[in-house]
């Protein structure tokens, strides 16, 4: 899947020291890269609200 960030979230990943936390970021990002639709998309789940 093709995905795109703003500018923001890379500034905001940076700021973050907690390696353990930065790995797991990494891993969804790699998940979503590899996922071919966002159905297959694990953990994903639907926003609610307006």
């Amino acid at each position: 899947m093709k995905i795109a960030f703003e500018a923001s979230f890379a500034r905001d990943l940076k700021h973050i020291r907690n390696k353990q936390l930065l790995q797991q970021v990494q891993q969804v990002i790699e998940n979503v890269k590899e996922a071919a639709t966002i159905d297959t998309v694990r953990g994903l789940k639907k926003m609610q609200g307006v």
